[in-house]
Order: structure tokens, then C-alpha cells, then sequence
């Protein structure tokens, strides 16, 4: 059952249908594995996610925060990734809101999935195509992660979003 107005086209897969190599593979093997460390419901710390996956993650990924904007939800992007498929770096430097880095025609559908993931405590993976319009023929696969950020007492999200062909070579964890 999809909520109305939602888009079809992202296609929800599992873990299992993605090269093991890939960013949003990468992430979800790594998330899983804290998921088995936990009590059932509770959502993994950022800081024993971050410090097991490969710094390469990380550069394809943005961080973000729920906050209130005009009475309704937004994101607070608190840390952007350095290659992020089709994006300029440049341009990334002025997002400050999840709302100021996609297209209206996306920005209800992925803020509603972006809620859902951290409201039912279950991440997502989806194969879609970008929601940049710079890059709209570009077919990406889409991971979103919720977790817990200590550092603003409050649930956030990771969401990872890479080609289908990207790969990490390093396996490397942050410090």
C-alpha cells in the first residue's frame, strides 16, 4: 500500500539485489550489522555507523536532521558528501535544507519517505532516477538510513545515493 501521490517509479529493492561493492550496499551491510548489537525498535548511533563504513560512503551521502519549516517538516542537511552524483560541489555549499537541494516535482514524495524510514525505524533502498534536474536520465540506486545523532538528542537520517555502477574500493572505516 503506497500513500497517494506517491511515485511508482521508485522501485524498492533489497539489500541482497545490489553489487556487494556498491556505497548503499556498503552502508546497509554496516547498519545491519549494529542493528544486531541493538534492543528490537531501537535505532542505531551515528557515531557506531560512522565509524565502521568506508570514508567513500560518506562522500555520496548526505546527513541530515528533521526540523520545523513553516509549520511543516524539512531536513537540515548537517554534513554533505563531496561527490554526490551529478552535483556540483559549489552548489552543495549553499544547501543549508534538504527542501534547497531537489526539484518541487520530488520534494513532498521524498520528504514523506524520508519521515516514514525514521518514524517506522526500518531503512529503505530504492533504484530511481535522480531527483536533480541537471541529471534526470541518470538511474541511481537510493538508500535511506535512520539513526540516532547524540549530538542533537534526536533521530536523523543517512541517505546514500550513488550510480548503479558506482563501487567502493576501500574498505577502510571513518575514524
Amino acid at each position: 500500500m503506497s500513500p497517494q501521490g506517491v511515485n511508482k517509479d521508485l522501485q524498492p529493492l533489497e539489500r541482497s539485489e545490489l553489487p556487494d561493492s556498491h556505497p548503499v550496499a556498503t552502508l546497509a551491510k554496516v547498519y545491519e550489522a549494529v542493528l544486531q548489537e541493538l534492543f528490537e525498535q531501537q535505532l542505531p548511533a551515528w557515531e557506531a555507523v560512522v565509524s565502521r563504513m568506508p570514508s567513500s560512503v560518506l562522500d555520496c551521502s548526505l546527513v541530515m536532521i528533521p526540523v520545523e519549516s513553516d509549520g511543516y517538516i524539512d531536513y537540515e542537511i548537517i554534513q554533505k558528501g563531496a561527490r554526490l552524483p551529478k552535483v556540483d560541489p559549489n552548489e552543495v555549499a549553499g544547501w543549508k535544507y534538504y527542501s534547497d537541494s531537489v526539484g518541487p516535482e520530488f520534494l513532498r514524495e521524498r520528504l514523506l519517505e524520508f519521515t516514514s524510514c525514521t518514524v517506522l525505524k526500518k531503512y529503505r533502498i530504492t533504484k530511481a532516477l535522480s531527483a536533480r534536474s541537471s541529471s534526470l536520465n541518470i538511474h541511481v540506486y537510493r538508500g535511506i538510513f535512520p539513526m540516532y545523532f547524540k549530538d542533537y538528542a534526536k533521530a536523523g537520517i543517512i541517505i546514500a545515493v550513488a550510480p548503479v555502477y558506482a563501487e567502493v574500493s576501500e574498505t577502510t572505516a571513518v575514524a
